[in-house]
């Protein structure tokens, strides 16, 4: 199946950065629980990851008791991406040259994500491939999280590359699900952090697994 446009999620996709989460409620129980342990359910941990950071502070601050007021637990989750994004986060195996090749080919790509679009663009421009990207659509500008499709539509809408051939890379199920319902060629990508792996090997197109390199997909993708 031929690429004529390409639409990457960036974290857990483009850059090692899912370790984030291990870090946030750790850094969650010193600020705001005096250090007592703290975590949330399995299935508010899941939906954070493909949501907004307003989602995410109004969930934290209602459900579980942090902070004085959503917007301090978003200022809050703001500092700790930006130090994270600018320090902490670096490129998974192979990424390079798969958007070098992409490129050179004349594929046009573009970010579809659930972080903040100022925080991706930290961590993309730190290791030299931003300029891979025609933009970054993120989650906050079209109201919707992953498990609706609008961000997807959107990122389409802005490489105005035909649907069927506009290939979504994820590494979330959730977001896997959803571009495959709504019609998009889905590359799976593992990694460790991420939930349902399995049932991502069946669902995707294309899958690349653990110990695998991204750059492998230059030879599975017809440009």
């Amino acid at each position: 199946m031929k690429i004529k446009g390409a639409i990457f999620d960036c974290d857990g996709t483009l850059v090692n950065s899912l370790h984030f989460w291990d870090i946030f409620y750790n850094k969650i129980s010193e600020r705001f629980f005096g250090g007592a342990p703290f975590s949330v359910e399995s299935a508010d941990d899941k939906a954070m990851r493909t949501q907004p950071i307003s989602f995410l502070a109004s969930l934290l601050h209602e459900k579980y008791g942090v902070g004085d007021s959503p917007r301090a637990v978003a200022d809050f989750t703001n500092e700790l991406f930006v130090w994270f994004y600018s320090e902490e986060v670096d490129l998974k195996a192979g990424v390079k040259e798969l958007l070098s090749h992409l490129k050179k080919n004349g594929i046009p790509m573009c970010i579809a994500t659930a972080s903040e679009a100022s925080l991706i663009r930290i961590a993309l421009e730190k290791h030299g491939v931003m300029d891979c990207f025609g933009g970054i659509v993120d989650c906050s500008s079209v109201g919707r999280g992953k498990d609706a499709p609008d961000v997807f539509f959107a990122a389409e809408k802005f490489l105005g590359t035909p649907h069927g051939a506009t290939w979504v890379f994820e590494d979330s199920l959730l977001a896997m699900q959803t571009a495959k319902s709504a019609g998009f060629p889905v590359v799976g990508i593992y990694d460790s952090h991420t939930f349902g792996q399995d049932t991502a090997r069946t669902l995707c197109d294309v899958y690349v697994d653990d110990g695998h390199s991204l750059d492998e997909l230059i030879y599975k993708l017809e440009v």
